[in-house]
């Protein structure tokens, strides 16, 4: 823990350009709060989490611009936060799969929640798939070669 309540924060309108057209001469900008073991945090008032979250910005980057509107999302549970050790973990299972030929294993609950971990996930069991040489000769096999 780095003392910060906010565990990440993503300026919006930077990243999609939807988001900057739609916002005009504004920015958009989005924090996240709540990490493993952490949950109590998100009790506190939407009041609160917006100034908390202005504080830690301030900290980090030196914002000191007030927001033209604030709106607070509550996704409970909504995003898995990984144990110490967890990395550590999955590792030894897959180390163990590994062994296993057509059976990689891919999601979120791996390696990252995000869309781009998830398709990278995706994209790396497929890879171990297809590089299997034992699945190969199977499929050339079943195609009758």
């Amino acid at each position: 823990m780095d003392g910060h309540t906010i565990k990440a924060s993503t300026f919006s309108s930077n990243k999609w350009g939807w988001v900057a057209r739609s916002a005009g001469d504004l920015f958009v900008l989005r924090t996240s709060v709540g990490r493993y073991g952490e949950e109590q945090a998100l009790e506190r008032e939407d009041a609160e989490l917006v100034d908390v979250s202005l504080t830690d910005l301030r900290a980090a980057v030196g914002l000191t611009a007030r927001p033209v509107a604030a709106e607070v999302t509550r996704w409970t549970g909504g995003l898995p936060q990984y144990p110490v050790g967890h990395l550590d973990r999955v590792a030894r299972i897959r180390e163990e799969v590994a062994g296993l030929p057509g059976l990689r294993l891919c999601g979120a609950v791996y390696e990252g929640v995000g869309i781009p971990a998830c398709v990278a996930s995706g994209q790396r069991a497929a890879d171990e798939i297809l590089a299997t040489p034992t699945l190969a000769r199977g499929t050339d096999r079943e195609a009758g070669q």
